[in-house]
């Protein structure tokens, strides 16, 4: 053993070996040195700084890099008072500040920044300044940030011009300034473009959130595609932004697309940024499955999102904003799994069906743990008005069509109140809005028809919701199909049938998923004609949470026998909206095929899956077409979701 650790000594690495490795770029190898340097001389400056550095960008530990770079910092200020200090030492003291700055920024702790930035000021000349304005937008310092960001807009250096605009574009939009934010997200995304090697990853996502700002959906949507030409070296992933327009717009089919390029892209990026957005991409996969109909997987990536939050420093946002967020969208993913839950229960025997039904009794704690959670994010008053802004920095993010849903959760008297007051402060928007601001006052009238149907007020969700349904763009499609089902079901309750059909035909034709999410059930009849496998299919799909019986309305049929068991939707008019075929399920080597009433169950559960959930085809509606192909497109787009969730 002696004989080892004197052969391990004699071999250690040099200061001059590791730093050589460091410098051209071998980061694993110089990691690999630094440690036997250290382990012969724990005290080295450059050992200390490249173990740190690797750390930081190698393997995105962040605590364990400040831990290595403060041992090399204290190292420096030792050998800068004895006087050992090698004439170029300055240059290691450099490399070391300039690397505890990065950290603490990406780490989220401004406070910490600036006081370093003053230490940095007095040890190096010039010091850093419009860098300061960063962490003061994130202490909330509005005035300050502002002014040293504008004290740089017409710098000489190119740099600070781009950081400058880049700060004003954050600054604003923290500062809720929908107009100006938009204005200058714009001014740095074309200061980005006019240089020489532009990347404008960053600043075409931020300009993307900020058009979306002035709801200028198409505008948005442009900025998040051009933002995914550039380099993926940065903590933004645009396809994060495009997988939540397309689910926005029920466009399923571009949704999982964008879901792949997410995943892909985040494989391509550094692990020091990589790891800062961890939280973001799985909350994003959990939104996608959520609209998608798939609340099981949904739940382990929120539940997951929520035990690994990401380090928020290099946005603008705050951990409260996204736990408040994560607990809101883990509230709304567990009602989905109740109501998948009260779909599979009307598929089993009566005593199973009872079971159910008394344990739905039992309290949810994990559900006021959220609702606790979601409230305490909503205390501070200026979160609370920006998050009720709708498609503003500063809140917690919610979409309008997850929000619309929450007044229960968030309780009805605080839900008016938020409302009424971001209602009040949108009615002064900036000087000159852009056109595309007009319908605005529309998102708060379907909030507010929300929380009416929540309390049930059937005619206060009428008179609010039809007005707003036909001002609100269409490219929030999901929020359009949630209004026009609250206004469908507010119409059957009050006995216009006629009506109420009416709306439910719009619902499912841009999201049928609308109706399971708000706990809704689709007047309809079923009639089967088969054997005695689509007998139990009728049989089941009448205790169904989804289906009420009623004549006249819409129709289901049930055709077939066995496995090739066909149950179609039509409209009350008999256009067809959509076939499902489920085909026999799969079955382990060794087990015994089926019953016909487990192949009824499962027919049932697939078909409830596919038809109320967002497409992930091409739109469910097709009046054009009746032999189900529009369906059938759908269910391919579906498997291709489930190779996607599956390599998760």
């Amino acid at each position: 053993m002696i004989l080892l650790a004197l052969a391990l000594h004699a071999h250690a690495a040099s200061e001059e070996e590791v730093f050589e490795a460091w410098s051209n770029g071998e980061f694993l190898t110089a990691g690999r040195l630094a440690d036997e340097l250290l382990a012969d001389k724990p005290s080295s400056m450059t050992g200390n700084f490249v173990k740190g550095y690797v750390l930081w960008k190698e393997e995105g530990e962040h605590a364990g890099a400040r831990h290595y770079l403060d041992k090399a910092d204290a190292t420096y200020a030792r050998r800068n008072k004895s006087g050992t200090l090698p004439e170029d030492g300055w240059r290691m003291h450099l490399r070391i500040m300039e690397a505890k700055l990065d950290i603490l920024s990406e780490m989220g702790l401004p406070e910490e920044e600036l006081a370093l930035m003053e230490v940095f000021n007095q040890d190096f000349s010039p010091g850093v300044d419009i860098q300061r304005a960063w962490p003061l937008m994130r202490l909330g310092r509005y005035p300050k940030a502002r002014e040293v960001a504008l004290a740089h807009v017409d710098a000489p250096e190119d740099w600070k011009r781009g950081a400058a605009l880049n700060s004003m574009c954050a600054i604003e939009s923290e500062a809720l300034q929908r107009v100006a934010a938009f204005e200058w997200c714009k001014k740095a995304l074309d200061h980005e473009r006019s240089g020489p090697a532009p990347d404008v990853t960053i600043d075409a996502n931020n300009a993307a959130g900020s058009a979306l700002g002035v709801l200028d959906f198409d505008t948005s949507l442009d900025l998040a595609r051009e933002a995914t030409t550039g380099s993926s070296m940065g903590v933004a992933n645009p396809y994060q932004t495009l997988v939540i327009h397309y689910t926005r717009a029920a466009d399923g089919s571009r949704a999982l697309k964008a879901v792949e390029g997410m995943v892909d892209w985040r494989s391509r990026q550094p692990a020091s940024m990589r790891d800062l957005a961890r939280s973001s991409t799985d909350e994003v996969l959990a939104l996608f499955l959520y609209a998608a109909g798939r609340p099981h997987r949904a739940r382990e990536l929120i539940d997951r999102a929520i035990q690994f939050p990401d380090r928020a420093g290099l946005t603008s946002s705050e951990p409260l904003q996204a736990e408040g967020r994560h607990a809101a969208l883990r509230l709304l993913v567990r009602r989905l799994e109740a109501e998948r839950a009260d779909e599979e229960a009307a598929t089993k025997g009566f005593f199973a069906r009872v079971g159910h039904w008394l344990g739905s009794w039992l309290p949810d704690t994990g559900v006021w743990e959220d609702r606790a959670t979601l409230r305490a994010a909503l205390t501070d008053s200026r979160r609370q008005r920006a998050t009720f802004r709708v498609y503003l920095d500063g809140g917690l993010g919610l979409e309008p069509w997850l929000l619309v849903q929450l007044a229960d959760d968030i309780g009805h008297g605080v839900f008016h109140a938020a409302v009424d007051e971001a209602a009040d402060e949108d009615a002064v928007i900036e000087e000159e809005p852009p056109p595309s601001l007009d319908p605005i006052d529309a998102y708060y009238d379907a909030l507010r028809a929300g929380a009416a149907f929540s309390a049930g007020d059937w005619s206060e969700v009428r008179a609010l919701a039809e007005p707003a349904w036909t001002r609100i763009p269409e490219a929030d499609a999901l929020l359009r199909a949630e209004l026009a089902a609250m206004i469908a079901e507010s119409a059957w309750r009050r006995g216009d049938e006629k009506v109420a059909i009416d709306w439910f035909g719009r619902a499912i034709a841009l999201d049928p998923g609308a109706l399971r999410r708000l706990g809704i059930a689709l007047p309809a009849r079923v009639s089967g004609a088969g054997g005695a496998v689509a007998d139990d299919v009728e049989t089941l799909l009448g205790r169904s949470p989804r289906l009420r019986y009623a004549n006249g309305a819409f129709d289901i049929a049930v055709t077939g026998s066995g496995s090739a068991v066909s149950i179609c939707l039509r409209d009350p008019y008999g256009a067809q909206i959509g076939c499902s075929n489920a085909g026999a399920p799969a079955v382990a080597e060794g087990d015994d095929p089926p019953s016909e009433w487990e192949l009824a169950q499962h027919h049932v559960l697939t078909w409830t899956e596919r038809t109320f959930a967002l497409p992930t085809g091409s739109a469910l509606i097709d009046l054009d077409s009746l032999d189900g192909t529009t369906l059938r497109q759908g269910q391919r787009e579906r498997e291709l979701l489930d190779k996607v969730i599956e390599g998760l």
